[in-house]
């Protein structure tokens, strides 16, 4: 991984970085959050990760991560139709150092596997409640990077299905546009000799900031991270794009949806990456569309909501306490 920095950071030092405009986010930022659920915590050892809860008379739960810099609110828009469709109860988290959850800003993360490992125990948890329920791991941007990273580690026997919605797939990765469409500015000097450095087995330093993201595109929104550490940023780079890795189990039904206009990554080369991470994946076109507004695109949440009423069709749930795992999170 520390490698594959180094040569993007080769690549990124020669590319001018681009203006990520306003008009990325307009639409997300139009989204109507005002019957959000109430906010719950799973206690992780010391700290609490925040997450909100949508019902739904379903077996089926939707799990979803935000990506960088980002936080759990900004799937309310797919979470709640998933759920007033009845399709699924839905789960939108929020990572150490995010939104809801605690932590210093982009900076709560120890050490490279703490943000893998945390939704592993989430769904461990979600697991405990509802034992013969379905469960689908979704995750945008940076969050389908950690999707990717889960379903590399033992948490894969937890989990029914994933959904990537325009991955970060890791730096290296062909998808990845140069300074992410002007979204991050990395700090070269001090993100070559963290990578140097952590070559060398010292890790001391991996708490810097190493990452800015334009905070101005999205209007000094508050509930934006402004910055990552070396840390935070290794972490949410856990599902890396390696042509050698054992892919996603076939009988795991995979799906993959990104905007023709993805300021981001480049959209037309998802299906060769999505032939490596799980070749019986579906990639279905939702036309024009960004890499922010992604989250609020009809077409994109018809093709989630066809996608998982094909492949975990509508059971009411049985065995599931509605009430019983906001219990376990309090």
């Amino acid at each position: 991984m520390l490698l594959a920095y180094g040569r993007t950071l080769c690549s990124f030092v020669c590319a001018a970085r681009p203006r990520l405009s306003f008009s990325a986010f307009a639409r997300l930022f139009a989204m109507n959050v005002r019957d959000l659920p109430q906010a719950s915590f799973l206690k992780l050892g010391g700290k609490t990760l925040g997450f909100r809860q949508y019902h739904a008379d379903s077996d089926v739960h939707l799990v979803l991560i935000h990506g960088a810099g980002c936080f759990g609110d900004q799937l309310h828009h797919i979470a709640r139709a998933v759920s007033q469709a009845g399709l699924a109860q839905a789960y939108t988290l929020n990572m150490s150092g995010h939104g809801l959850s605690d932590g210093a800003r982009g900076h709560a993360v120890s050490y490279p596997s703490e943000i893998v490992e945390d939704v592993g125990k989430f769904l461990d948890a979600l697991r405990h409640d509802a034992p013969h329920g379905k469960i689908i791991l979704c995750g945008h941007s940076a969050g389908g990077g950690v999707v990717l990273g889960v379903s590399r580690t033992q948490a894969d026997r937890l989990v029914d299905g994933y959904v990537f919605l325009a991955p970060y797939l890791g730096l290296g990765s062909p998808t990845v546009r140069p300074f992410f469409g002007g979204w991050t500015r990395l700090r070269i000097l001090r993100l070559a000799a963290l990578i140097i450095a952590n070559l060398l087995g010292i890790e001391r330093f991996n708490n810097n900031s190493v990452v800015d993201f334009d905070t101005e595109a999205c209007l000094h929104d508050p509930r934006f991270v402004k910055n990552w550490s070396f840390n935070t940023m290794q972490a949410f780079s856990a599902g890396r794009w390696l042509p050698g890795a054992k892919p996603i189990a076939a009988h795991k039904p995979v799906l993959l949806l990104a905007g023709e206009q993805d300021e981001c990554f480049k959209q037309p080369l998802y299906q060769d990456a999505l032939a490596v991470i799980a070749p019986h994946g579906e990639m279905p076109m939702i036309g024009s569309c960004g890499h922010f507004d992604l989250l609020v695109n009809t077409n994109s949440i018809k093709k989630i909501e066809n996608w998982l009423g094909r492949y975990f069709p509508f059971q009411a749930s049985s065995e599931f306490n509605q009430e019983s795992f906001h219990a376990v999170a309090n």
